[in-house]
């Protein structure tokens, strides 16, 4: 079985470059087995390559496909065993609070706004990391940091969601939202942003971002959900401003009688390809 740091320093870049694709891990999951691809997909992998081809076939399932929780099930069971082991060493860090694997990498870190700042370039370029939740911000000043840490690296676009919840933010300059050329997913829930803040913010961003959450902030347009035992009963309609009330990119929906939240992980048809097959086998 080949080693996996070397591993990534042969295939890494591969996977870096092309995030969106498939075929560049399940390369690497093979090799890790030192088998090529077709001798893969017909003998047992290893517990890395087995997550790595799991959690890659389970991000082509809908939930309610028969063997979406088999596999959710076995990939849990797998990231209980081995997720320290296969957490790389930059991201074992106590301003590291939370990693996410998806498609058998770490996609996804909530992480100290300092650590951030400090780390950038090693953090991208040891994993495929495209989500961000980012906390310790300190306000505008530790925002506009991380801004042009991220823009100075290279690494911003990288990032396809970020979640910036309860980080005290009100000048929606500090997010330079025209900056991050491949976001199509925002939380700024719990922020003091008023409603010519957002229009700011949405007239500035970028034809990626299709999702952005701004709930329990002043200005928000979204309608308000009345929930009774985790079950939305009645909404009722804050704002006035029907510019922004209708702006999809901020409108809620229920399905139900539950509030549906945009998946943060989802990758447009166009960007996720099936190659030769190796997915849905």
């Amino acid at each position: 079985m080949a080693d996996e740091e070397s591993l990534w320093e042969k295939l890494g870049s591969d996977i870096l470059e092309h995030p969106e694709q498939d075929r560049p891990r399940l390369e690497f999951a093979a090799r890790l087995d030192e088998q090529d691809n077709d001798e893969f997909l017909q003998a047992p992998p290893s517990p890395r390559a087995e997550l790595i081809f799991l959690q890659v076939k389970l991000a082509r399932m809908s939930p309610d496909h028969p063997e979406w929780f088999r596999i959710a099930t076995r990939v849990r069971s797998l990231l209980i065993d081995h997720e320290k082991d296969w957490t790389p060493s930059f991201l074992r860090s106590d301003h590291v609070l939370q990693v996410v694997f998806h498609r058998g990498f770490v996609a996804k870190l909530t992480i100290q706004a300092s650590y951030l700042i400090e780390m950038a370039r090693d953090l991208f370029e040891c994993a495929p990391i495209e989500h961000l939740d980012i906390v310790g911000m300190n306000g505008e000043n530790g925002l506009e940091r991380v801004v042009s840490t991220l823009k100075r690296t290279d690494t911003i676009a990288r990032v396809r969601s970020l979640g910036l919840d309860s980080q005290r933010i009100d000048n929606v300059e500090s997010l330079s939202i025209a900056a991050w050329p491949q976001i199509r997913w925002l939380s700024l829930r719990y922020n003091r942003l008023t409603e010519s803040s957002i229009r700011r913010l949405l007239n500035d961003a970028p034809k990626t971002l299709h999702s952005v959450d701004l709930y329990g902030n002043e200005g928000d347009p979204a309608p308000r959900f009345l929930f009774d035992q985790g079950t939305v009963i009645a909404s009722e309609q804050t704002s006035k401003d029907e510019e922004l009330i209708y702006d999809f990119r901020v409108r809620k929906e229920t399905a139900g009688g539950f509030e549906l939240h945009p998946d943060r992980f989802a990758m447009a048809p166009e960007e996720r390809r099936d190659f030769g097959g190796l997915v849905n086998r």
